[in-house]
């Protein structure tokens, strides 16, 4: 042990480099195991499912005096309504349609929302018109219409 610290009293810069060096090994087989271990992680392969841009209306209480508006489901893709699976509880009759671009997914009463109920929308199927992209889980919406507590004139 006293011969090695005198060898490296002699040698420090080409001690500290060796040091270096075998630290740098260690880092980098570490470093490199871990990446592959990330790698190996499965991920949703691209263009797999259906990218949900937006929802109109906001869930929740909705103050309005529209009872018949249409909740609105904007996608990245056109959307193929004949592949459309959902359900509304409490269960109410429905109409089904998309705007002209095909993109956006509309659901209407064919009536009236019923003020004051709480409706849950749950779309459980839906694919792209390719048929390439489809819903990797439910989108589960939940709104309630209410009449406005004073209605303002001009």
């Amino acid at each position: 042990m006293q011969k090695l610290i005198e060898t490296f009293k002699k040698h420090r810069v080409l001690s500290i480099l060796v040091l270096i060096s075998i630290l740098s090994v260690v880092y980098l087989y570490y470093y490199s195991k871990q990446r592959v271990d990330i790698a190996s992680t499965p991920q949703p392969t691209p263009g797999t499912y259906l990218n949900i841009l937006n929802i109109d209306h906001p869930p929740g209480i909705q103050e309005s005096i529209w009872t018949t508006q249409a909740i609105g489901f904007t996608f990245k893709q056109d959307i193929n309504l004949s592949s459309l699976e959902y359900t509304v509880i409490p269960i109410i009759d429905t109409i089904p349609f998309l705007n002209p671009d095909n993109n956006t997914l509309y659901i209407r009463p064919k009536r009236d929302w019923r003020p004051n109920v709480n409706y849950t929308l749950t779309i459980k199927k839906l694919s792209s018109v390719s048929g390439a992209e489809s819903l990797t889980t439910d989108i589960v919406y939940s709104f309630e219409i209410r009449p406005p507590k004073t209605i303002m004139s001009y």
